[in-house]
Parts: structure tokens; sequence; C-alpha cells
């Protein structure tokens, strides 16, 4: 959920070409957004005016979505590697070179004023870097690719897996504490509220799960579904995702019943964000759309120009999205009203 909600309309303020393929979702901290690029670079852009403020050359394609921590900025590439660099000049700091592709974003957690920083890679291996040296403080194997970011829950990580399970792991020590069947490869994040953790497979199951013990406290077969690729967000009483049959979907948190289901025109890659009471979500179709939270009617559309397969990203009354012609565009929300 996003940190301050954003109401609709949206005006577009400007639009910067980063690549000429498509890009990661944007990530913003700072007044800045960051991007990967399968250009060979991670690249940080003025988020008012879209001016291009530096750009740091990763050597392989790097179309992770970045993970911004502290002063600063990590992505992950194609060949395994994640890079480090400062947000405030993309001066490179560390890097970390692992054994397969990484293909969603590090998580980060700060624990005794030290970053510790989650990567999760295609060679099965869950690695816990320092985030001030890259150093490899603990690594995990599952049997399949991680293909998705992990999630933290206090002193957990949460991390699918394609090899068709859900991992608790102690973000202390690597140790497994809890293995989940989730009955098909799991490319999605895991989303974690209160103790809760809201699963999405690749088989169109939906899963919920306690942080605490790993019991499965409910488990929702959706017989419509596509494929989850999408991770899913979540409002306070709505899980919400999208699926590569072309909907939008929500589930109640408490026991994973269907609340609603919109219907859009092509698949849903792309992760919802909830701000306030709205969905924001891109679509193949190439269109952002506000959703209302409670029932998924459309409240407002926007026709981007590419498809739309990376998460929006929303911070102090703007909304950052990427699209598949390698472009980023910047959107303001109305203005909040007089106090």
């Amino acid at each position: 959920m996003a940190a301050s909600p954003l109401g609709a309309p949206l005006r577009r303020v400007w639009t910067a070409r980063v690549a000429a393929a498509p890009n990661s979702s944007p990530v913003v901290a700072g007044g800045r957004v960051f991007i990967g690029s399968v250009s060979n670079a991670v690249i940080a852009l003025d988020g008012r005016t879209g001016e291009r403020l530096w750009t740091a050359p990763t050597g392989q394609p790097a179309d992770a979505p970045p993970l911004a921590f502290g002063e600063l900025v990590g992505v992950g590439t194609e060949g395994g590697h994640f890079i480090v660099v400062r947000q405030s000049d993309g001066r490179e700091v560390w890097r970390h070179s692992g054994g397969g592709r990484i293909a969603g974003s590090a998580n980060a957690v700060l624990e005794n004023g030290r970053w510790r920083v989650l990567v999760g890679s295609y060679d099965a291996t869950l690695q816990c870097l320092d985030g001030e040296s890259g150093q490899r403080l603990w690594s995990f194997a599952a049997e399949g690719y991680i293909h998705a970011t992990p999630a933290i829950s206090g002193s957990d990580a949460i991390v699918g897996s394609c090899d068709g399970r859900v991992y608790i792991v102690a973000l202390s020590n690597g140790e497994v504490r809890a293995t989940i069947d989730a009955g098909s490869y799991v490319a999605a994040s895991p989303a974690v509220d209160s103790g809760l953790a809201v699963v999405a497979t690749h088989g169109g199951e939906w899963l919920g799960l306690e942080v605490e013990t790993g019991r499965v406290r409910w488990r929702m077969a959706d017989t419509n579904a596509g494929a989850f690729v999408s991770s899913p967000a979540l409002g306070r009483e709505l899980a919400v995702v999208g699926d590569r049959a072309g909907r939008v979907v929500a589930v109640r948190r408490a026991d994973g019943a269907l609340a609603w289901s919109r219907p859009l025109r092509e698949a849903v890659d792309g992760s919802p964000v909830i701000a306030g009471d709205i969905v924001w979500i891109g679509a193949d179709d190439g269109r952002l759309r506000a959703l209302r939270l409670r029932d998924g009617s459309v409240l407002w559309s926007h026709e981007i120009g590419a498809a739309v397969r990376g998460s929006p990203a929303v911070s102090d009354g703007w909304l950052y999205v990427s699209d598949t012609s390698g472009a980023v565009h910047a959107f303001e929300g109305p203005a909040a009203p007089p106090r």
C-alpha cells in the first residue's frame, strides 16, 4: 500500500524515454525516480521534471526493479550481479556476483543501524548481503528459480519459488522455519501485513499464510484465473492482484473469499498499488487505470501508448509508470483541498 492516498483524475506532466526496449518498474526516493534498463544501466530522473540526473552502467541488462535503501540504490542484472550505487550521483559503492539472473527487486531491512539486503535469483538461492559492503551474510537454497521479491515480516523473510513452495526463513541466519506447498510455482512476490502473507500462484490459486506458524489460514482456487505473475497489494480488508487472463481480482483478507473481479482487455502482469481507496494498475492494453478499491469499478483510465507491464510507483501526490517502449511517465494527482 502506498504511504499516502492519490486521487483521480491524474494529469500527465512529463514523459522521458530512457531506453529503446522495456524497462523495470520505477522506484521513487528523495525526489528521484530510479529505473533499471535493458540498455545496461540504472538511471536516475528528477521526479518533477523528468530530467536525467545520472546514468550508472551495469555492464549487463538490468531490468529488475531497483531497491532504494538508505542513501543507496541497488539493481540486479540478467548475469546475476547485484550492483549498488549512490542515489546522489550514481557512483558505484559495491557489487556482488551471484550465479543466476536477478529478475525481481531485492528487499532490505535495517537492523542495529546496518542494512541487510535480500536478493533472490535464478540459481535458486536467496542471499542476505551486508548493505554497506556487499559481503554475503548467509545463503538459502530452494529447488527452483526465485523470480520475485522476498517479503519481510518482523524477523522473517517470506519467499516464493518456482519449485512450487513458499519458504519462511529466519532473517538472522537463513534457517528455514516453515515450508508451504503452494501447488504450483510462485512467480509473484508475497504481500505481508499484520502477520498475514498473501500469495498468488502461477496456477491461479490464492493462499493466506500465518507468518509466525507457517499455517495455511485459507486457500482459494480461482477457476477463472489466468496465471498470477502480478504480486498482490493489500488494503485493510482486501487483497488485489492482476492475472494473465486480463482481470483484476480482489479477495477478502480474512478468508480468501472473492470480493470482486474486473475484466480488462488484455493481460495484467504488473502489480497493483493501493493508495487510499483507489487501486492503480496498468495492463497490456496500454492503459493506466484507477479502480475503486471496494468494488473494482473504473474511476479513470488513460492511454499510455504501449503495454504497461511494470508496477506504478506512488509518492507525494505523484504517480510514475514505465511502458514497454522504454518510456517513463509522470502524473500529478489533483490538488489537495484546502484545510
